[in-house]
């Protein structure tokens, strides 16, 4: 018996520091939270946000009792919605514990900014999901606008073209819509790219957002005329 109640003795001791451990883990998190600096955000089950940092609340034009309570993928643009919901739902579902993400927001001030998302899942001891924190890292760190020195001008085509880009339509999409061939889109989104100097479709609309080219107060969102050949 002395033999038996001794082997049985380890396990009990390895569930109990694994049961600290987790409580542990969320105590880090909690401390990072309450840190000055951090743009953090805690989202239940549901994607709402539960708590914001102010310095989280901030890059969305609000205060943190504002932001209390809102679905977090309503404060992002639309045309990032989809893939970001994806995301979100593999770590409801438990199939991925963390993700990296790019995004573009439209404050209420209406201007865009473009950031690095990184969310991750918090689980209790038993592996049910509690909160979902989020760590957003903008790429600009005084998130100014950034002015041209020259207008930027897009054709009639490749204006229409930004602007299904910005509504989430895909290439595909796009190419039925305005009776293109799909490489036809493709090759006008690269030229796109590399005349604004940016690394893709989510940067490029982005970009748009801080040179004034898109409207941020209609939906679906516009070229402005100005900015139009």
């Amino acid at each position: 018996m002395t033999d038996a109640s001794s082997t049985m003795t380890p396990p009990r001791t390895l569930v109990a520091e694994g049961h600290r451990s987790a409580d542990d883990h969320c105590d880090v998190y909690t401390s990072l939270f309450q840190q000055s600096g951090l743009c953090m955000a805690q989202l239940d089950t549901h994607l709402r946000v539960r708590d914001a940092s102010e310095d989280f609340s901030e890059q969305f034009g609000r205060t943190s009792a504002q932001v209390r309570g809102l679905n977090f993928v309503e404060l992002v643009h639309p045309s990032v919605r989809r893939p970001l919901q994806q995301h979100f739902g593999r770590l409801v579902e438990g199939t991925n514990k963390l993700f990296v993400d790019r995004l573009i927001t439209v404050r209420q001030q209406r201007s865009a900014f473009l950031g690095d998302l990184r969310a991750m899942a918090v689980t209790e001891p038993s592996g049910t999901l509690k909160h979902i924190l989020v760590l957003l890292n903008p790429a600009n760190d005084d998130n100014r606008p950034v002015r041209p020195r020259k207008r930027f001008m897009l054709s009639p085509m490749d204006a229409m073209i930004v602007e299904n880009i910005a509504s989430g339509l895909s290439s595909v999409t796009i190419a039925n819509k305005m009776y293109l061939s799909r490489q036809s889109v493709e090759y006008h989104v690269s030229n796109l790219i590399r005349e604004l100097k940016v690394s893709n479709r989510t940067a490029l609309i982005a970009k748009a957002y801080s040179l004034g080219i898109l409207t941020s107060d209609t939906w679906p969102p516009r070229v402005r005329e100005t900015y139009i050949k």
